[in-house]
């Protein structure tokens, strides 16, 4: 949290593909200092003996928590500022939303949950390198968003099981085939690099677009909501009933 916090300076102030660029050169950074610093990172070397504290039910808890602190926080006042940002960065500084700061709060938060996924991620799989958060897991992270709807929180979710359903079962293939039949090494990942590039071409806004699953309280809310029934707007009678007797 406290590096992306300090990263955010520079990014909050691009726009567009030169934020996603800025980003991108950040992770190149980091990769580049923990493999060259041997010394404070053991470099290149695989992680072990890390122990193994995290279990499946945890890994479900915790994704509950991020998911409903990211729908919570795009319907609260902060969150929609910052989608007005996104919007129109000129239009929301005339209404006097401050878009660096809210882009940069934004982030850090994001930095929070990666690091918190990243701590998942190492205790549950015990061993791991610098390599495998690398562009591999940003280029699946992207297409997870990519295909699910960048624009909607259901979008990442619907996003990554569908991917990682697909990426799984072609992975399964690639090791134990099917009918005495082994697709070529690679095929998971070129499967999903045509699910993105489909998905970019023939549904550009993913597959849920900008819409969201409502909570069970706001349907709750919908159906004890009374009907609202548009009469006719009553006119002056006696001017009707002048209007429509005979002249003389």
């Amino acid at each position: 949290m406290a590096v992306a916090c300090v990263c955010a300076f520079p990014i909050v102030r691009m726009v567009g593909v030169a934020a996603g660029i800025g980003t991108l050169a950040i992770l190149v950074v980091v990769n580049v200092f923990i493999v060259q610093t041997t010394s404070i990172t053991r470099g290149t070397s695989t992680m072990i003996g890390v122990p193994q504290t995290t279990t499946l039910l945890a890994l479900l808890l915790w994704s509950l928590i991020f998911v409903a602190a990211a729908y919570v926080f795009k319907f609260s006042r902060r969150g929609l500022r910052l989608q007005s940002t996104r919007e129109n960065d000129r239009a929301a500084r005339s209404v006097g939303v401050s878009v660096p700061w809210e882009r940069g709060i934004a982030f850090t938060l994001s930095g929070f949950v990666c690091g918190v996924a990243g701590a998942l991620y190492g205790h549950y799989f015990v061993t791991f390198s610098p390599y495998d958060f690398y562009f591999d897991m940003t280029f699946l992270t992207i297409a997870m968003l990519v295909v699910g709807g960048m624009a909607s929180v259901t979008g990442a979710v619907v996003g990554t099981y569908f991917l990682m359903i697909v990426f799984t079962a072609f992975q399964r293939l690639e090791v134990n085939g099917l009918f005495d039949a082994k697709p070529p090494s690679g095929t998971a990942n070129l499967v999903m690099a045509l699910a993105l590039l489909g998905t970019m071409i023939f549904r550009p806004a993913g597959i849920m677009g900008t819409r969201e699953i409502p909570w069970i309280g706001d349907l709750r809310r919908r159906r004890g909501r009374p009907a609202v029934v548009l009469s006719r707007p009553q006119t002056d009678a006696p001017a009707e009933a002048a209007d429509m007797s005979p002249a003389r």
